[in-house]
């Protein structure tokens, strides 16, 4: 399975394609909202930017009660594929580095969402 995203990072624009999927897994309600936190307009340019990754909770049954619990799975291979690709690219004078990487329930809605916390510098 492909799916292409568009990303705006680093106030660039990436292509994320061909996002393999382990069998079996559904996308789903999944969707990737990317923002830039803090950035400085002076060189070097640095910023800090937030990848969030939401997925629709998993609904089980434990002893015989319905809940509701995070799809880690979808969110882990989703998140590691977009690392890889990140990691993968070779931009001149661009360098970052992940702050952070945790997984947050929002309150709200029946969904949990990966944060990827990125630092990064731009010579």
């Amino acid at each position: 399975m492909f799916y292409i995203v568009l990303l705006v990072f680093f106030g660039l624009l990436f292509l994320v394609a061909e996002l393999v999927l382990l069998p079996g897994v559904s996308i789903g309600a999944l969707f990737i909202v990317i923002n830039t936190i803090t950035v400085t307009h002076d060189k070097p340019q640095t910023g800090t930017s937030n990848v969030n990754i939401y997925a629709k909770d998993l609904k089980l049954r434990i002893k015989g009660k319905e809940q509701r619990k995070a799809d880690r799975e979808r969110l882990r291979t989703i998140g590691d594929a977009l690392v890889a690709y990140l990691n993968a690219q070779n931009i001149a004078d661009l360098e970052y580095w992940i702050e952070s990487d945790i997984v947050i329930k929002e309150l709200e809605v029946n969904q949990h969402y990966r944060n990827i916390r990125i630092s990064w510098n731009i010579h």
